[in-house]
Formats: structure tokens, C-alpha cells, sequence
């Protein structure tokens, strides 16, 4: 999203991997994250005043002000009518995030490596229960993100 996607810094990648991660999750994620350890320091920097259109109530005001962020990091825009092209044309592998031990285990066994254990890190706690009625939102929202992530889950079971 800020022009120095792969296909900037190395535009004769034409083979590309990656892991892909629920974007419910992803979002999610980054405003646990935000709550947790974000929020405050732009606080204390002056950056952010409690109460400006940047400073979220709870879940429901950030995930109303905000984006998912999966259309951002591919080589090119997706669209209903070329994710599929696309994601064929450029990568060899996409693994799942939601099975990062078996991603890793099958991106090893293709590249005839050993298989080496991932652990689970950067975790940010989540004091909120997210609740289902906001997660239904966020997919009806975000129909494009979804077809992409079924379409990455669904190849991704047949390999």
C-alpha cells in the first residue's frame, strides 16, 4: 500500500510465497495489538489524544473505521474477475496461518528441507470477547478478501 510492494523492490520475481492469515483475524489481531501496546505509546507521543477519530471505543468503532489489510500485499490489485489468474501466475505456495506447523511441515517437504518446529509468538491478549454478530459484519463487508481466502483454504486442503 505504500509502493514498495515485492514487485518494487524486486520486479523480476515471478515466483512468490507467502502465509495468509483470516483477515477477521487479522483485523482482530492488530486491534488487540493497538489496545495493548499501540494506543498508549501514541498517546504519550502526542500523537493521538483519547477521543480523536483515531482512538477507538472498542471493537465495534475500530472495526467500523478500518480496513482489512489482505488486498494490500499481492503483486498486483485483485479483482473478483483476476485473483484467481493471479494467484496461480505468481505463487508457488501460499500457506495458512491457522496451521502454521503444517504450512511450514508442507513448504519443507516441497523444498526437500528439514522440517523445524514454529512457535507461536507475538501473541497479543485479547480482553474482549469478539463476538460472532461482529464477525459476520466484517465478512459481508470484506466479500473480496473472502473469496481470495476460501479460494487459498479450499486449493490449499487439495495439496
Amino acid at each position: 500500500s505504500k509502493g514498495r510492494g515485492l514487485l518494487q523492490c524486486y520486479p523480476e520475481a515471478r515466483q512468490c510465497l507467502t502465509f495468509l492469515r483470516d483477515p477477521w483475524e487479522v483485523s482482530l489481531s492488530n486491534y488487540f495489538y493497538w489496545r495493548s501496546r499501540n494506543r498508549q505509546f501514541n498517546i504519550d507521543r502526542g500523537v493521538l489524544k483519547p477521543g480523536d477519530y483515531r482512538d477507538y471505543r472498542d471493537l465495534d468503532d475500530y472495526l467500523s473505521k478500518t480496513s482489512s489489510f489482505l488486498l494490500n500485499y499481492f503483486p498486483e490489485e485483485l479483482t473478483a474477475a483476476n485473483y484467481r489468474n493471479m494467484i496461480d501466475k505468481y505463487f508457488v505456495y501460499i500457506g495458512i496461518a491457522e496451521d502454521l506447523q503444517g504450512s511450514a511441515d508442507r513448504l519443507a517437504d516441497r523444498l526437500g528441507r528439514k522440517r523445524i518446529e514454529i512457535p507461536h509468538v507475538n501473541v497479543s491478549a485479547r480482553e474482549e470477547q469478539s463476538r460472532e454478530k461482529a464477525r459476520l459484519s466484517f465478512v459481508a463487508r470484506h466479500p473480496l478478501e473472502y473469496e481470495i481466502y476460501n479460494y487459498i483454504c479450499d486449493n490449499y486442503k487439495k495439496v
